[in-house]
């Protein structure tokens, strides 16, 4: 912590150490950083990529196993897979395209001076 002003009941500190170099190139996982530079680095709140996949890949999940219960002879649990399918995936693809239409939150800025 460096320690910046003092006074009668009054004492200001910071919490940012100093950066440490590593020598490794700085990464960015799901495109979050949204924008960089020398002054600032703004992160975004939400990754919709991220939310599709998800999304995308439990839709996937459910109809395959809906296809093998079918494909082994059980066509009731097949029906049941899938109406526990449309009533969970389509609560959540709802969920997720109402999201999708409204505007973007503003990301977070983080000042990179110190």
């Amino acid at each position: 912590m460096t320690e910046h002003a003092q006074g009668l009941l009054r004492k200001q500190e910071h919490l940012a150490p100093l950066p440490i170099p590593t020598g490794q190139p700085a990464s960015d996982l799901m495109n979050i950083i949204w924008r960089k530079n020398q002054v600032f680095l703004d992160i975004g709140s939400f990754s919709m990529g991220a939310g599709w996949l998800t999304l995308h890949m439990g839709t996937f999940l459910f109809v395959a196993v809906a296809i093998w219960a079918a494909l082994g002879g059980d066509i009731v649990a097949s029906l049941v897979v899938l109406g526990v399918m449309g009533g969970l995936m389509g609560t959540l693809w709802y969920l997720f395209i109402k999201q999708y239409r409204k505007p973007l939150i503003p990301p977070i800025r983080f000042n990179r001076q110190r």
